[in-house]
């Protein structure tokens, strides 16, 4: 065990920040300040070596540690959903994200398919299941089941944006899988929907479930308008 690399992590610190190649996963740690830093510091020490990413974030409220089902403290999430329960060792954590890793990679690798396969097994219900309407999207995206990816040109961007998902350009997704989290629905989306499908089937084609959004940004633009914006941002903050 590496114990130069032991430190109690703070909030939304990402653990091995720099290797933006690997996959990054989001963890919430519930429990009373000091048993938190206790495992925190457990668990820089466990992971700090795998090819993973994690940002943290710390949730002392043992109110909203029930409303998740949450029973012993500390209890690590991983991804919005109960990884580890109590104060362990570092090998014991160390020995979890390892199997953890190996299960994600399999996952993934089953998923891969070539795009005659996918031609080949095109059928009715896949025309459907590639697209996705706003109202279920902004449903999804509420409850953090959803990634959306704005695959817009930097310039586009800048330009203007609206205030949610990533950013990952078009011509970037190849080199930027490891930000997408294959745990949610990806939806892509561009102005209308052109550059979206194109997105969408590459990742599909990556072993994701992505699909594209039909009505484009400009259909969010067009919807999230005064009080229906007002009503859908206090949601996600209810939701966080």
């Amino acid at each position: 065990m590496n114990h130069e690399a032991c430190h109690t992590m703070h909030e939304g610190e990402i653990l091995n920040a720099d290797k933006t190649e690997y996959p990054l996963f989001h963890a919430i740690l519930y429990g009373d300040k000091v048993s938190t830093e206790k495992f925190s510091k457990r668990l820089s020490c466990a992971i700090k070596h795998l090819p993973l990413r994690v940002k943290f974030t710390f949730e002392y409220d043992s109110l909203k540690a029930a409303e998740k089902g949450i029973a012993k403290d500390p209890t690590l999430t991983l991804d919005g959903k109960i990884f580890l329960e109590g104060l362990m060792q570092a090998e014991t954590i160390t020995e979890a994200f390892e199997k953890m890793l190996v299960k994600k990679v399999w996952k993934m690798k089953k998923s891969i398919i070539s795009f005659d396969d996918y031609l080949k097994d095109f059928d009715y219900q896949e025309r459907k299941d590639m697209k996705i309407q706003l109202p279920e999207l902004l449903e999804l995206y509420a409850k953090g089941e959803a990634q959306i990816i704005d695959i817009r040109f930097h310039e586009e961007y800048e330009a203007w944006r609206i205030g949610m998902g990533d950013h990952i350009p078009l011509n970037e997704l190849p080199d930027r899988l490891s930000e997408i989290d294959n745990s949610k629905t990806i939806v892509t989306m561009c102005p209308h929907y052109d550059r979206a499908e194109i997105a969408r089937l590459f990742l599909k084609l990556k072993g994701f479930n992505a699909r594209y959004l039909t009505s484009g940004m400009l259909g969010i633009v067009d919807y999230l308008r005064g009080d229906k914006a007002r009503d859908y941002v206090n949601k996600l903050k209810s939701n966080s």
